[in-house]
């Protein structure tokens, strides 16, 4: 059963959204300082308008009444603050020019959110200083969600905090290495990006694998789950993800091609479908006992 939302639960949340679009403002500060201190005028103007489109709807969604952040609009409350911290984040991304369109600017500024380090900048080796610090700045404050938890990435520790059944939070504290360090061949352009990405997920899967044992222990006395077991499981729903989300689409919108159908259409028709099966996930997972007590 889904959550029901209410306008006393909308409100809230647009209320603490807005404290983060306001943080968010604050940060870019940084990089604002540093594109004066460096001589970026273009960089400045970029995080000068980036402030001012964030302190004007920070502001405004300030304004909502805000009452006590349960555990419902708490859920709805983090789900939607990585998409506007995405959307403000990357709006000096894209005025700085150093990005095609505003979806790779938005790509960038949620991969550096999101701490996977993936890059659509038209020319990655000659970013500004600006637009450097302002990605090293997301990606400190920023982490990666896992079950019943959150991951968070600084660096040099990685923090993994998870929720156990009982209420319990536990906190998995580590070093956070890379073999850059060892291999500085590794840290050319193209090679750093490509082992920061390798990096990133394999943190990721050990954070994802880590939760997993942790909010599933003291559960109707299960054992955990062994490594080959986890591997087992990562493997068939990522083999699963690309069945659904990538060769499915992809397949039937070859068939319509076939037919004659126009490229816009196609797009149209292949984003659709992927929204629907998507939101049938989502409906699907929403059944399940174990998602339900989340809410």
């Amino acid at each position: 059963m889904l959550p029901r939302f209410h306008l006393a639960d909308i409100s809230t949340v647009l209320h603490f959204l807005g404290v983060l679009v306001l943080i968010t403002g604050a940060l870019m500060f940084v990089p604002l300082l540093v594109a004066l201190v460096a001589g970026e005028t273009a960089q400045a103007v970029a995080f000068v308008f980036g402030i001012g489109v964030s302190l004007f709807s920070g502001a405004l969604l300030y304004l909502f009444r805000a009452r006590k952040l349960d555990r419902r609009r708490s859920l709805l409350l983090v789900g939607m603050g990585w998409v506007v911290a995405g959307l403000i984040a990357s709006v000096p991304m894209y005025i700085s020019g150093d990005f095609d369109n505003y979806v790779a600017a938005l790509f960038d500024a949620v991969s550096a959110l999101t701490t996977t380090g993936a890059s659509l900048a038209t020319d990655v080796d000659h970013v500004g200083y600006a637009q450097t610090t302002w990605r090293a700045v997301l990606t400190l404050v920023g982490g990666q969600a896992v079950i019943e938890g959150v991951m968070m990435r600084g660096p040099g520790k990685i923090a993994v905090a998870v929720r156990k059944p009982n209420g319990e939070i536990t906190v998995d504290l580590k070093p956070a290495g890379s073999i850059s360090d060892r291999y500085p061949i590794l840290k050319k352009p193209f090679l750093r990006g490509v082992v920061s990405l390798v990096e990133s997920l394999g943190y990721g899967m050990k954070a994802l694998s880590f939760s997993a044992q942790v909010s599933g222990d003291e559960e109707d006395g299960e054992e955990s789950m062994s490594s080959l077991e986890m591997a087992g499981t990562m493997a068939v729903s990522i083999g699963l993800a690309v069945l659904l989300f990538v060769v499915l689409p992809t397949g039937a919108m070859k068939l319509l091609q076939n037919q004659g159908v126009g490229p816009m259409v196609l797009n149209l028709c292949e984003g659709l479908m992927r929204l629907a099966i998507f939101l049938l996930y989502i409906w699907g997972i929403s059944r399940q006992k174990d998602i339900q007590r989340v809410f």
